[in-house]
């Protein structure tokens, strides 16, 4: 069976395509960014949910979930829509090849992928957020 330590740590060992910086296990989320290390990559919001296992409801895996942020460049730096909204697709891309190659637990990974925006030090980035869940 999985352990939350290790469905965090296969999810930062990921190496998507354009992302410069990836705070691993044993990191928390930022707490401050540096352009230079754009885009960065983090795992925040592990949880995980496990049934009481009985006679009468079978074996069953606890299934466990997170979210990976990547942060792709400040929201006030100056950069077109175009070319923030162009580089967040790109990364979306990315994460989902990177993603169709790790195992982050035993089985029935899925994910959705979205652009959103993250706050690290009073500071918006534009942001890529997977939700992923996994079972094992």
């Amino acid at each position: 069976m999985t352990t939350y330590a290790q469905f965090i740590d296969r999810l930062s060992s990921m190496a998507p395509t354009g992302v410069k910086h990836v705070f691993g296990l044993g990191s928390t989320p930022p707490a401050a960014l540096n352009t230079a290390d754009l885009p960065a990559l983090w795992v925040q919001l592990p949880k995980a949910e496990h049934e009481v296992m009985t006679f009468e409801s079978g074996k069953h895996w606890p299934t466990y979930s997170a979210e990976i942020v990547v942060a792709v460049t400040p929201s006030a730096q100056g950069m077109s829509l175009g070319k923030a909204f162009e580089d967040t697709v790109t990364l979306m891309d990315n994460l989902a090849a990177a993603l169709d190659i790790v195992r982050p637990a035993q089985s029935k990974p899925r994910w959705t992928i979205r652009q959103g925006s993250v706050n690290v030090a009073g500071i918006d980035y534009w942001a890529v957020i997977v939700e992923i869940t996994a079972a094992g």
